[in-house]
């Protein structure tokens, strides 16, 4: 995998009196809102920055046919269509494989790569099989709920280390069940 030169963490990306663009990719079930409060803290320090939310994830849409390259795509579009060059694309847990994987395929667009306790993209691979979870499990889940990857119940929020209150009960309320074929195509 290529991020142009190499992968930073947030805290060297920042650039005292430089403006950066940042492209923030949301990870599953979750939107361009995941990255509200972290968006103004960059906005104040004069920064671009740009929230995404993947297709099959609005409201309304329809995500029985998204598959993991139609993110790869939609970020990649998205990047071309806005006229976006020297970016620090940021993927948080999914998002690190879409990340990855554009910035293998428009190394002149992006400057710098954030993951952020992201999954990587490993060839041959599916999201689920590089994930340690139960693939075989997690795969019923899908199938059991329309081609859409479940959202994280209560107590699974709550068993996360660092999730506040707050985080837990706005995740709950604006989560959505993620398009399962993202997370079990291989490519």
């Amino acid at each position: 995998m290529q991020c142009n030169r190499r992968v930073l963490g947030a805290s060297q990306v920042l650039q005292v009196g430089r403006i950066v663009i940042y492209v923030l990719v949301p990870g599953a079930w979750a939107g361009g809102w995941v990255w509200d409060a972290i968006a103004v803290r960059l906005c104040r320090l004069g920064h671009a920055v740009h929230q995404m939310t993947l297709p099959g994830l609005e409201k309304g849409e329809c995500a029985e046919k998204v598959h993991l390259n139609t993110h790869v795509n939609a970020v990649m579009d998205y990047l071309v269509s806005h006229e976006l060059n020297d970016v620090v694309l940021v993927g948080h847990s999914y998002s690190g494989i879409v990340v990855g994987q554009v910035s293998a395929r428009l190394q002149h667009r992006v400057a710098h790569c954030v993951f952020i306790e992201a999954f990587l993209p490993v060839a041959g691979k599916s999201m689920l099989e590089v994930s340690g979870l139960d693939v075989t499990h997690e795969k019923q889940l899908i199938d059991d709920n329309g081609g859409l990857w479940p959202a994280p119940t209560l107590e699974e929020l709550k068993s996360q280390p660092g999730l506040s209150d707050e985080w837990v009960n706005l995740l709950l309320t604006r989560q959505k069940g993620h398009p399962g074929k993202t997370v079990t195509s291989r490519r």
